[in-house]
C-alpha cells in the first residue's frame, strides 16, 4: 500500500516516471522490507503518514471549480480535512513515533501555502478559515487518537 502511495504522490507532484522511480525506491529499500519481515507497527504508521501527506498534496493541487457554489460541501469539507483526520491514525499506532510528528508539521505547513496562493482580498477570510480547519483538525485529530488507542488515558502525560 504504501508503495502505491510514493506513486501516486510523484505522479500528482511530476509525472509518472518520478512516481515509478519513487515507488520501484521505496519497494527495494532496505528498512522498509525488514520492517515488514519483524511485523512491527512502523509500517503501518508509515502507510497512513505516506496517506496524510497525500492527502495534503491533493488538497493543495486539486483543481478549483470555475463557480465555487457548484462544488459540494462534501469535497470542501474532505479537502480540508483529510489530511488532519489521517494524521490520527499514525499516531494511535504507536505513541513515540517521531515521523506522525513531522506529519504534524506538514499539516499547517498546507494552510500557509493555500493562503499564500490567494489573493489579497481573499487573504482575511481564507485566514479565518484556515485557523479554523487548523483549530478544528486539531480536535479531530486528538479524537481519532483517542479512539483508536483507549489505553492512552492511563497515561501521565494525557
Amino acid at each position: 500500500m504504501t508503495v502505491l502511495l510514493v506513486f501516486a504522490i510523484g505522479l500528482r507532484l511530476a509525472n509518472k516516471w518520478v512516481g515509478l522511480l519513487g515507488a520501484a525506491f521505496y519497494a527495494f529499500a532496505v528498512l522498509p522490507i525488514q520492517l515488514s519481515h519483524f511485523a512491527t507497527v512502523d509500517t503501518v504508521t508509515n502507510t497512513f503518514a505516506y496517506l496524510a501527506i497525500w492527502a495534503a498534496i491533493w488538497a493543495l493541487t486539486r483543481l478549483e471549480p470555475k463557480f465555487p457554489e457548484d462544488q459540494s460541501k462534501l469535497v470542501r469539507i474532505f479537502s480540508s480535512m483529510a489530511p488532519y483526520l489521517l494524521f490520527g491514525v499514525p499516531w494511535a499506532q504507536r505513541l513515540p513515533q517521531i515521523n506522525a510528528v513531522v506529519v504534524a508539521l506538514v499539516l499547517p505547513l498546507v494552510e500557509w501555502v493555500r493562503i499564500r496562493r490567494m489573493n489579497e482580498e481573499q487573504r482575511e477570510k481564507g485566514l479565518l478559515l484556515a485557523v479554523r480547519n487548523v483549530a478544528v483538525a486539531a480536535v479531530v485529530s486528538f479524537l481519532v487518537f483517542r479512539i483508536g488507542q483507549p489505553y492512552a488515558s492511563t497515561a501521565w502525560f494525557l
